[in-house]
């Protein structure tokens, strides 16, 4: 029990020593298209992204993929391969700058080799954005999508010559999102993004001024890029961002915590109490288990004599009377002329010095030890099994225990072969004489022929079949109402009238067909 108290203490003060903050996995995908093979080279695009990339990395992101310049088939790419990335993870975004269009309303990226000489070729040559938005999907609690892309559109002109039934927007078309997705646009659904003189656009250095801001929740933070930009651009540009997402805030940078030297002084208090705790804890175990292990060495070293003898009063009884069967004998045995009183005065003189006793030289002398017999151990018991085994004298199996087997093994060797082994117990003499003997020694008993039980046969039980009944008629009943009329006919052979005509007498003469008829 104490164990687990110090195991718990030292885990309670590790968990309040040490701070280790886990964050989730948050990963992005950073694009920048600028030059465009069939348009008008962007500025800001490339540096734009470089910019927001090294900001996520600051931001410790786990991953952040930073692209430039995609044509068609490397942008699908990069998309579907992010989508794999961001799969399972707590937050996934995708920033985009360079060229995005409006057709029919619906929003697509354009690639850098995309030529859009007509409406219908954007169906082949553009990025849709619900691609895009697929990407980020498989996040748990984030999906951000932000579109610095409502730039002029340069393939407006050449569009709107073949363009068909087919809309050609201005700007980017407005969306909605679900289930805690954001789609942040740098401009409002049908206006344009301003590229910028700087060395950013207008909507990528207000997204940097406060990206990286701590304790600015995600919402918020738009809001505040929203305020930046319409104040550069003098009211021309307004972001907008479109979705909904739940109560929990969400922090790109998590608010810093300030520490109070109070909490910090009540903090150390408590940890140097644990820390006196568990030096008591410590102590305290260390006590117990040196006395445990006086206890195991006073337990080791008693030897305990269950078999004391017993005999100790009758030896000293049998000392003194066969003392006092020798003074009887010098009594008698002592010369005529010699009185008792004569025989005593040496044995008083002698007796001048106390002499002790055989009880009193018993108490002093030191007590011998009686010798204990080392108990068998199990390996003596399994060689002798073995060795009996091989000897052809079935002790049973080789169990290390001494039983009623072994010993009949033993006495059948023993009958045997003439020896005289001991079978109350296990000897190493007794190995070593079994070791010593060759061949099977003992008789193999014959095997015991056992009869199988008679198996009793049951005769099965015979149904008597009763045999149908015929029930006879009355020849002298009344006919019945519904039989034929009566015909007289006379036999030949027997004058004898039947119901029914001669059909009726061949069948009740040949004994076909008996019926009411032929009475």
């Amino acid at each position: 029990m104490r164990r687990h108290a110090i195991l718990f203490i030292c885990f309670l003060i590790f968990a309040i020593g040490t701070v280790n903050t886990a964050l989730a996995k948050r990963v992005a995908l950073v694009i920048a298209n600028s030059d465009y093979q069939y348009a008008e080279k962007l500025l800001n695009p490339t540096n734009d992204a470089r910019a927001i990339a090294a900001a996520f990395r600051r931001l410790d992101f786990d991953e952040v993929i930073l692209k430039e310049d995609l044509d068609y088939r490397n942008l699908r790419l990069a998309l579907k391969d992010f989508a794999n990335k961001s799969a399972g993870a707590e937050l996934a975004m995708v920033y985009f700058a360079g060229h995005g269009i409006e057709v029919s309303g619906q929003n697509y990226l354009i690639p850098t080799d995309a030529r859009l000489e007509s409406a219908t070729d954007i169906d082949f040559e553009g990025i849709p954005l619900p691609s895009v938005m697929s990407s980020v999907e498989g996040a748990n609690n984030l999906k951000l999508v932000i579109l610095d892309a409502c730039r002029n559109n340069p393939f407006r002109s050449r569009m709107a010559l073949r363009s068909g039934t087919r809309s050609i927007g201005r700007g980017l078309a407005k969306v909605e999102p679900e289930n805690n997705t954001m789609v942040a646009f740098a401009a409002k659904e049908g206006t344009v993004a301003l590229d910028g003189e700087g060395e950013h656009s207008p909507y990528a250095n207000a997204l940097l001024q406060v990206i990286e801001e701590p304790g600015v929740e995600i919402g918020f933070m738009f809001r505040r890029v929203r305020d930046l930009v319409l104040k550069a651009t003098g009211q021309r540009q307004e972001p907008f961002t479109y979705g909904s997402l739940g109560g929990t805030p969400i922090y790109l940078k998590s608010p810093e915590k300030t520490v109070d030297a109070k909490e910090t002084a009540e903090s150390e208090d408590r940890i140097a109490k644990l820390r006196e705790e568990l030096e008591e804890l410590k102590r305290q175990f260390n006590e117990d288990r040196n006395a445990d292990a006086e206890d195991e060495n006073k337990s080791e070293n008693i030897v305990v004599a269950k078999a004391e003898p017993k005999t100790r009063e009758n030896t000293n009884a049998g000392e003194t009377a066969k003392r006092k069967g020798s003074s009887t004998q010098d009594e008698f045995s002592a010369p005529a002329g010699t009185t008792k009183t004569d025989k005593d005065e040496p044995t008083v003189v002698a007796s001048a010095q106390p002499v002790p006793t055989a009880a009193e030289k018993d108490a002093n002398a030191e007590p011998k030890a009686n010798p204990v017999e080392p108990s068998p151990t199990p390996q003596l018991v399994t060689d002798i099994q073995q060795q009996l085994a091989r000897l052809n004298c079935n002790p049973g199996p080789a169990d290390g225990l001494w039983g009623l087997r072994t010993s009949s093994a033993i006495s059948d060797l023993n009958s045997e072969t003439g020896k005289k082994l001991n079978t109350s117990g296990p000897q190493q003499e007794t190995l070593d004489t079994l070791r010593a003997m060759q061949g099977p020694v003992c008789k193999t008993p014959a095997p015991q022929i056992v009869k199988p039980k008679p198996v009793k046969r049951t005769k099965p039980k015979v149904v008597n079949k009763r045999k149908p009944t015929v029930v006879k008629k009355n020849p002298y009943a009344a006919p019945s109402t519904y039989g034929a009329p009566r015909q007289t006919y006379s036999s030949p052979k027997k004058k004898k009238e039947y119901w029914g005509g001669e059909d009726t007498r061949l069948g009740c003469e040949s004994g076909a067909e008996i019926t009411e008829k032929c009475f």
